[in-house]
């Protein structure tokens, strides 16, 4: 049933053929049964009569042969399509469910084949040619293509071919591959997009899915709660004369129009730096100079960020950029090597705080 709609029906409704419907040779025991070929739609009458051999062949038991099929009609042909076509102007894909065919140039390889893949995304990032982009500003020319194991590993830089079905997952537009083509290796990557913060709306960034981008400014690590348990650090762009964004209602009275407006600068001042890696705990940790991050190697919060680069790309509630190469890290903030010295008694109290807000 779909609802109260009968699709099909095996058997016949009120009837016990005992063991078995059976004839001309056609078993419902112990045999696999088949749909005969022409035989496209199901019997959506289940109180009349049944007799298996009309439809249905038979064939040995566990015959897997054909298994999804429907008589002999063959799925369509996938539709050739351009990616911005696939990516439409919207939040998802005009061409969801359907079964596509894109042509591109790899230019984020996330496959898990190890060497020179940059994560274990399960799939790489493709970007129209610059000659075969739409030129409408509000479509993407990038996409994600999953394909899980990775059978045909890709580099950054081939041209290739694929298909399969164009899919939204978690806000991300992407193909699920099928078949996966190298037609060359060694191609020029489409021109970076510069993109400066603040973004007039955070949906700004759809547009950019799955391209290669750069943040061009000095962004200041303001936030890096998650690095260590799933490698992300969030760059932002703080108000004139401060050094990194504040809490809203750290400088404004809650519910105010200010600490709204400061609120909704914040989310459109900031981006998510990832590492490319879906796992827990990345052992080594990636800093965002693209070495591993060490005690010799490593950043601190107010530390800035300069022309981090690398693929748009949208998972787990959140704009974020998978890094193709390593930004330039400037210290701004460094430890000191010993807390100031003060010739007096000092008495510390503390008290938490983190409960008077509603």
């Amino acid at each position: 049933l779909n609802g109260d709609i009968v699709v099909d029906s095996i058997g016949q409704v009120g009837f016990d053929p005992g063991s078995a419907w059976n004839n001309n040779g056609v078993s419902t025991q112990n045999d696999t049964i088949r749909r005969k070929p022409g035989i496209t739609a199901g019997d959506t009458n289940p109180g009349d009569a049944f007799d298996p051999s009309v439809e249905w062949e038979s064939f040995g038991n566990n015959t897997f042969a054909g298994l999804g099929s429907i008589g002999d009609v063959m799925p369509p042909p996938p539709v050739f399509a351009r990616i911005s076509a696939v990516q439409g102007s919207g939040d998802s894909s005009p061409l969801a469910g359907a079964m596509v065919t894109i042509e591109g140039i790899v230019v984020g390889d996330f496959q898990n084949n190890g060497g020179a893949d940059s994560g274990d995304l399960s799939g790489f990032y493709v970007q129209e040619e610059d000659i075969d982009a739409d030129g409408d500003a509000s479509t993407s020319e990038g996409i994600f293509v999953f394909d899980g194991g990775g059978t045909v590993d890709v580099e950054v830089g081939d041209l290739v071919r694929v298909s399969g079905e164009a899919k939204e997952f978690s806000g991300l537009t992407e193909i699920d591959a099928d078949q996966v083509s190298v037609l060359s290796s060694g191609e020029p990557l489409p021109a970076e997009i510069l993109l400066m913060l603040p973004l007039a709306g955070v949906d700004q960034l759809e547009a950019f899915e799955g391209m290669r981008v750069r943040f061009p400014q000095d962004l200041v690590i303001s936030e890096y709660f998650n690095f260590d348990r799933f490698g992300e650090i969030v760059l932002a762009l703080p108000f004139a004369g401060e050094t990194r964004p504040m809490t809203p209602t750290a400088v404004e009275l809650p519910g105010s129009a200010e600490y709204l407006a400061r609120l909704d600068a914040n989310q459109r001042s900031r981006i998510t730096l990832d590492d490319g890696r879906t796992g827990p705990n990345p052992d080594p940790a990636r800093h965002p100079n693209g070495a591993v991050f060490d005690l010799s190697n490593r950043f601190r919060g107010g530390d800035l960020v300069q022309d981090a680069s690398g693929i748009m790309d949208d998972r787990f509630g959140a704009y974020r950029l998978q890094p193709t190469a390593g930004a330039n890290h400037i210290i701004a903030n460094p430890r000191p090597e010993l807390p100031p010295f003060i010739d007096a008694d000092i008495r510390v109290a503390s008290f938490n705080v983190l409960n008077y807000f509603t």
